[in-house]
This record gives structure tokens, C-alpha cells and sequence, in this order.
């Protein structure tokens, strides 16, 4: 039997194992490349603003509400960067809108309202500001003893007195010379809640504090609060007398709806004339469009969701239960997300909702 011989040299190095670890070290090398290029890729293009322009028909759409423009906005979560509001400012520069609608987290938990202040002083002062506030926004309404004798916050009082438009109650926009043209904006939950059993409830209990004397400071703030809320049920019943069959109504919600609560809301008699099926969009924000994205795949997690969820569920149009909704990919960051934070590979996003009657082929 032939004997292998050892190699008499003692440096000798195997050029196939030399190879291997060649080989090796180029995947290394060339994986590290990949996620640096990624991450500054993502940085890079997070640090862009995505404008969409969204033409949406309605059928028999009133002439004088033809061209009626939303500017849509989401999820600045009380952010004030000057960087931000620079490449904004570059996206609106020579195009008007009717309205500007935000659908919640605009403020932030902090009562930071620097940023949508200077957000909104890029519009004229006449443009319409809309806010529904969202999860992580501070409350709108104070129980107990603070400095102004409102029932608002100082921050919200700012923001009023700064032109922007709460709408916690149905609020209506006319066109035309003789305003024929009406489109309200409703908040969604109006479609859901028992208006009667409410109202009682609010006046019952602001009875109880006129029978009071010598309200402490905790009992009068708590008054305020409870007198608004009797005297905004009041204007609720009151607009429902007024929406017209005709009317477009837009439903603004923080959290997009899902299939499940679309079908659900459908099958309810809901108030009188604001019900599911006469919905003609909803307006959505919430998950800033997932934060952290892949890009031909989509978000990477959904806290409430989970793993990979399907795109529509997250930014952009859906149709649950057929009634057309979009969410805004949103302006910021959101806490909501622990292990994600900033945003990756998902630029902000502002959408120019734009009505036709105009079929658009697809």
C-alpha cells in the first residue's frame, strides 16, 4: 500500500482551504456592503416626502364639488423639524387645496403643537384646517382644575385660536353660490354610538351639578366638561336633521376600520342618516405606513397585526366591507412600534385627494 507522504514544509498551506476561507471572507465582505448600502439607502429615503396624488370619483358628484382637493395628513406625532417642513413646503409650493384634513397623532403625547402650527402657517390663513385627534394625542377635555376657564387644554385652545377645526362633531363644507354642493365630515364613531342614551346621560349629570352651590374647583371644571358634552350631543341631533340624502359624507378615523367592523357597522341601523352604506370615503392614518419597510414586500410588523401584513391594511386604498377607505402613510414616527423605531425605507407622505365624477381607467 502506497504511503501518503506529509508535506515537508512546515508553511505549507492547503490552496483549497486557502480558497474556502477566500471565499468565505468575499461573503462577509459583501453582505456588510449590502446592509450599508440599505441602511443609507433607507435613511436617505426616508428622509424624502412621498407626494400621492389620488383622483377619486363619485358618481353624480355635484359640478361645484368637481375638483374639490383634500389635503390628507397623518402621524406628525408633535414633530418640529425644520428639515421636514423645508422639503413639505417644496411639495406645496404653487398648488392649492380646498382643505387640509388630519386624521390624528398630529400633537403628540407631550402637548407639542410647535410643529403643526408651523404646518399649518404654510397655507393661507382662509384654507380650512381639520384635526380628529388619535391614540397617542394628549386629551381634549380637562375634568380638573386648570389655569384658562375652558374646558380645553391651553394647547388646544392654541391650536383653535390658530384656525384649525376640531371635528368631534359633523362639521359641513358648501360649494356653489347657492351652497347646493355639501359634503360633511363626520367622525367615525358618531356611526356607532347611542346618541339618545349619551345625551341623557350628560344632561343627567350636569343636573346634578346645578343643583350644587359652591362648586369646588374640581366640581367646576368637571361641570365645564360635562356642559360641553350635553351641548355638543345637542349639535349632533341638530346636524342629523340637516344631512341630506344627497350630501357626501366623508367619515374621518384615527385607526383604520377593518373588514370585520365595516360589515358590522353595515348591518346596524346606525343614527338615523349617518350610516355605513351612505359613506362615500373614509380617511384613515395610524400605522405610518408599518415604519420599518421592505421594499417589493411591504411592512416588516404590525404590533396589532403581526408579521408581514398585506399593504392595504396599512397605507394607502382598501375597501372594507366596499366602502372606500384611505390611510395616510403618515408625516412622523409613532411609538407603537418598540423595536422600530424611526422609519426605514418609508418616506413621509402627504396625498392630494382630489373628487371627480370622471371615470378613470384602470
Amino acid at each position: 500500500m502506497a504511503r501518503r507522504e506529509r508535506n515537508q514544509y512546515i508553511f505549507y498551506e492547503d490552496p483549497k482551504r486557502h480558497r474556502g476561507k477566500g471565499v468565505g471572507r468575499a461573503v462577509l465582505i459583501l453582505l456588510f456592503v449590502l446592509l450599508l448600502a440599505c441602511g443609507i439607502f433607507g435613511t436617505v429615503l426616508s428622509g424624502n416626502i412621498s407626494y400621492v396624488r389620488l383622483p377619486f370619483t363619485i358618481p353624480n358628484l355635484p359640478a361645484d364639488m368637481e375638483g374639490f382637493a383634500i389635503l390628507h395628513v397623518s402621524d406628525l406625532h408633535g414633530a418640529n423639524d425644520a428639515n421636514l417642513l423645508a422639503k413639505f413646503q417644496k411639495y406645496i409650493k404653487n398648488r392649492t387645496w380646498s382643505c387640509m384634513i388630519m386624521t390624528g397623532d398630529m400633537i403628540g403625547k407631550n402637548e407639542e403643537i410647535e410643529g403643526v402650527l408651523a404646518l399649518c402657517a404654510l397655507f393661507p390663513p382662509d384654507m380650512p384646517k381639520y384635526l380628529i385627534l388619535g391614540d397617542e394625542d394628549p386629551d381634549y377635555l380637562i375634568p380638573y382644575p386648570h389655569e384658562n376657564l375652558t374646558p380645553f387644554p391651553d394647547w388646544m385652545n392654541t391650536l383653535l385660536e390658530n384656525g384649525v377645526t376640531l371635528v368631534d362633531e359633523p362639521i359641513l363644507i358648501t360649494r356653489g353660490k347657492k351652497e347646493e354642493a355639501r359634503l360633511w365630515l363626520v367622525p367615525e364613531e358618531l356611526y356607532h354610538v347611542d346618541l339618545d342614551t349619551m345625551q341623557w346621560a350628560y344632561e343627567g349629570q350636569l343636573k346634578q351639578y346645578e343643583k350644587l352651590e359652591n362648586l369646588t374647583p374640581a366640581q367646576e371644571a368637571q361641570k365645564r366638561v360635562v356642559t360641553y358634552q350635553a351641548e355638543r350631543m345637542a349639535r349632533i341631533r341638530e346636524k342629523l336633521g340637516q344631512i341630506r340624502d344627497t350630501d357626501l359624507q366623508f367619515a374621518l378615523t384615527h385607526v383604520p376600520i377593518t373588514e370585520e367592523e365595516a360589515k358590522a357597522a353595515i348591518q346596524s341601523a346606525g343614527n338615523g342618516q349617518l350610516q355605513y352604506r351612505k359613506i362615500s370615503m373614509i380617511l384613515a392614518g395610524h400605522y405610518c405606513g408599518g415604519q420599518w419597510v421592505i421594499p417589493g414586500i411591504g411592512p416588516i410588523y404590525i404590533p396589532e397585526i403581526g408579521w408581514f401584513p398585506k399593504e392595504e391594511r396599512v397605507s394607502g386604498m382598501s375597501y372594507p366591507g366596499g366602502i372606500p377607505q384611505y390611510t395616510s402613510p403618515g408625516l412622523g414616527a409613532s411609538g407603537f412600534y418598540p423595536y422600530q423605531p424611526g422609519r426605514f425605507m418609508n418616506p413621509e407622505c402627504i396625498t392630494s385627494i382630489e373628487l371627480t365624477s370622471q371615470m378613470r381607467a384602470n
